[in-house]
């Protein structure tokens, strides 16, 4: 998979895995969203609406949820909140860790950044660790050590509160994990 296709398809699994609404919304912490997941709470959120597209002078007004947004300005918001996610992405797992993982694994942790955080994400140390090791041993021409690695990160996350909170989310990024393959997009929604 190329660069680009890999882009597409984690911008693809955002939008399934955050919704998508053009007006304001609470997401299940109660915290006021729009878009594809952009958390109008965070300290730039004014400057994303406004790099999306939105006048200066409506974003109070959007965040409050009487002015939605365009599907083009939901595109837009959402390439701003997300571009900041591989950066980060790297900076949680030891040097060259994430851009030696499978696309699929890849999709998988980003996801998690994405959704928790680079903060909240680093506070899953144990899960972050045996990603780590199975990246480790992956690259020391030792994958069935690694893989196993990856299987017990996967378990690990799915024991959270974190994955009951998300469920179906958590189920796919955990099987992506463990077998280093692509699950459908919409799998686990229905268990």
């Amino acid at each position: 998979m190329t660069t680009q296709e890999w882009q597409q398809d984690f911008a693809a699994r955002l939008m399934h895995n955050e919704g998508f609404r053009l007006r304001m919304y609470l997401d299940s912490m109660g915290i006021p969203t729009i878009g594809c997941g952009f958390n109008l709470d965070r300290p730039d959120w004014a400057q994303g609406l406004v790099a999306a597209g939105v006048a200066r002078e409506d974003t109070p007004a959007v965040k409050a949820g009487t002015l939605g947004l365009t599907v083009p300005q939901v595109g837009a918001l959402l390439n701003y909140s997300d571009e900041p996610i591989i950066p980060q992405a790297r900076a949680i797992l030891q040097t060259s860790h994430f851009d030696n993982m499978s696309d699929a694994r890849r999709a998988a942790f980003a996801d998690l950044d994405f959704n928790l955080g680079q903060e909240g994400l680093g506070e899953f140390a144990r899960f972050v660790s045996l990603v780590d090791l199975g990246c480790h041993y992956i690259q020391t021409d030792r994958p069935t050590i690694g893989h196993t690695y990856f299987g017990q990160a996967a378990d690990d996350l799915e024991a959270t509160a974190y994955a009951s909170q998300v469920g179906a989310r958590a189920k796919r990024n955990g099987e992506m994990l463990r077998t280093s393959n692509y699950v459908a997009i919409d799998a686990f929604e229905l268990t």
